[in-house]
């Protein structure tokens, strides 16, 4: 099961909520898409924020490779990894003005503006008519974070940019292989059916250590995740929550849900060479 690292909790014995607080459930929580930070799953790096002790987001409880949500600042190590439902999946272009011109999400761009950039001699991508713009080429996958203690799935994003883009395109070759067995014989599951884990993995050469995210089907959990038969047993056993994950991925496509680039950094991501890892820019506060 993964695992959320310590982070100083108080211990309870409450097993549910008091009924007084359940027939009230909701009121006054509801919030617009535009006024909610939908959390990165983002890996931690050397020069991520946590690591650093002059840093208010510093976390002495954080490792290279965890994994952390980036609005509640919850850390699970990368070996035991996150389970996650995906339910829409894409590449995403955000904009971000230079560390050195000020910083800054700008917004999203497309793919058309992206090929109107070039590599600048610190390995960003910048737009052609303005240098001071970098523009990120970010494998996004929405995803249910899933707690399989629990059953409780909470929206999140990841996103893979440069050395990462490999990873991401390797689990949608997976996913798009996925085959399970149907009354009417085998069937390509719908993306929301099957349940991943997210790890990471470490990597290095001479230039230094740097993490990728490793994604594998999950293991089964009784009465939440399992299989047909014991053919396949990583498929998304509760309805309710197929039905959100599903709900989810209309939201997205209907634009109803973004990724708040905003809120969650200021600047572009730390980008690594594609071939050796070696580090060529360490602007490290973006959740890319």
């Amino acid at each position: 099961m993964p695992s959320k690292k310590a982070v100083a909790t108080k211990a309870t014995t409450a097993v549910a909520a008091p009924s007084y607080l359940e027939q009230y459930a909701g009121e006054g929580a509801a919030a617009s898409t535009d006024e909610m930070a939908l959390p990165f799953l983002r890996i931690v790096e050397a020069l991520s924020p946590q690591m650093k002790k002059t840093d208010p987001l510093y976390n002495k409880e954080a490792d290279s490779g965890d994994i952390i949500n980036t609005v509640t600042q919850e850390l699970w190590g990368g070996e035991e990894g996150v389970a996650i439902i995906p339910v829409f999946k894409g590449y995403e272009y955000p904009m971000f003005k230079l560390r050195e011109a000020g910083g800054g999400f700008l917004g999203m761009g497309n793919a058309e503006m992206f090929e109107h950039s070039f590599r600048d001699d610190r390995g960003r991508d910048v737009m052609k008519n303005d240098p001071s713009i970098q523009i990120v080429r970010s494998g996004t996958t929405y995803v249910l974070h899933l707690d399989p203690e629990t059953g409780v799935a909470t929206p999140a994003i990841i996103g893979c940019s440069s050395t990462r883009l490999r990873a991401w395109r390797e689990w949608n070759t997976q996913i798009n292989m996925l085959r399970v067995p149907g009354p009417n014989g085998a069937f390509q599951p719908p993306i929301f059916g099957v349940v991943w884990r997210m790890t990471t993995l470490t990597k290095s050469n001479d230039e230094g250590e740097w993490n990728i995210p490793v994604f594998k089907l999950h293991e089964p959990v009784e009465g939440l995740i399992g299989g047909i038969g014991g053919k396949f047993e990583s498929l998304l056993l509760d309805s309710d929550l197929a039905e959100q994950a599903r709900g989810m991925g209309e939201s997205i496509r209907a634009g109803l849900i973004n990724g708040n680039y905003e809120a969650e950094g200021s600047n572009a991501p730390v980008n690594h060479d594609p071939e050796t890892g070696e580090i060529i820019d360490n602007d490290e506060d973006s959740p890319i």
